[in-house]
């Protein structure tokens, strides 16, 4: 996927996941029909970690977005059945 990426740039990437089928159903087609279909969908963390494979993952990895930066303050509506997940990384320049 990142093939045409110029080895030494970087790629940042955030996205919706969820680990229950019926729940990543559910928030797409809500999102789906919010933006009249202009929307992807919820992912599993494995497929987003796939979007990564190839690239050198920068601390602190792939994690729930509000921990890339230290003491960044996580929204006040928190839920564990679903998260924004995702990280920086480098494609290597060898």
């Amino acid at each position: 996927m990142m093939t045409n990426l110029v080895p030494g740039s970087f790629v940042a990437m955030s996205h919706l996941v969820a680990p229950d089928p019926l729940l990543r159903k559910q928030l797409t087609d809500l999102m789906l029909n919010a933006t009249e279909g202009n929307w992807g969908r919820v992912r599993t963390k494995a497929e987003v970690d796939q979007f990564f494979d190839g690239l050198e993952v920068i601390p602190p990895g792939l994690v729930e977005i509000t921990t890339w930066r230290p003491g960044a303050t996580a929204a006040e509506e928190q839920t564990f059945d679903w998260i924004e997940y995702g990280g920086v990384a480098r494609k290597p320049t060898r």
